[in-house]
């Protein structure tokens, strides 16, 4: 077997893997960008130098220039005072939290993080 062919063979053994990782960090909403990249790893040098026991929380790190208003719950209870029936509810107050909570979520050139997740820990308590 030539050179050449051995070398195309781990090629594409290389090219393989590499798009079976990409799908799987696709899957999982981890497939960020060199400035995310770049951004988490400054992060978590200053987390670390800081706390070196306590978990890097990426999605905190994400965040930190854009965090939950401390007063979001306020805001969403007098939000639903203003909702008087269940129409209002369901046809109005409900599709608009939710495109309000997802646009939140990702602004644009943020990283995606599963959404579940992301509500879990940013706006589950206010409710």
């Amino acid at each position: 077997m030539s050179a050449k062919a051995r070398w195309r063979r781990l090629r594409e053994r290389l090219m393989e893997r590499s798009d079976r990782v990409r799908r799987d960090r696709e899957s999982r909403c981890a497939l960020y960008s060199a400035t995310h990249l770049a951004a988490f790893l400054q992060s978590a040098g200053a987390h670390f130098a800081r706390a070196p026991d306590v978990p890097f929380d990426f999605l905190q790190a994400a965040r930190v220039h854009n965090p939950v208003a401390p007063d979001w719950a306020e805001h969403l209870s007098n939000f639903l005072k203003h909702i008087t029936s269940s129409a209002q509810l369901t046809e109005f107050a409900v599709p608009l939290l939710a495109s309000t909570l997802f646009f939140d979520s990702y602004p644009p050139g943020a990283p995606v993080f599963d959404c579940k997740h992301v509500f879990d820990e940013l706006y589950r308590p206010a409710f």
